[in-house]
């Protein structure tokens, strides 16, 4: 489900792989319904909107959005000194 599932499979399928499926109902209800301990995901899962990612049962994620460029932050990247709130992140910084 939805245009990231799409892409892949298309992307997957024209490196000549065959067996590529997809979930029914995406990653989202995959998410919301196989429990951690059972789940292959791995990390959270970007979403567009103002939760900025989730992880198993839909819980909010820890990524959040640089209000400069926009790009997705994890803990990591606010703990660089690249990074100023509003201003710039690991990614966008010296590029203003």
């Amino acid at each position: 489900g939805g245009i990231r599932c799409e892409k892949a499979t298309a992307y997957v399928k024209s490196l000549g792989l065959k067996n590529v499926f997809h979930l029914k109902g995406g990653i989202l209800k995959y998410l919301e319904e196989v429990p951690a301990e059972d789940s292959l995901w791995q990390g959270e899962c970007f979403v567009f909107d103002e939760r900025v990612s989730v992880s198993h049962g839909l819980t909010e994620g820890e990524a959040e959005l640089c209000r400069a460029c926009r790009h997705p932050l994890t803990v990591e990247d606010r703990l660089s000194p690249k990074y100023a709130i509003g201003v710039s992140c690991p990614h966008c910084f010296g590029t203003r």
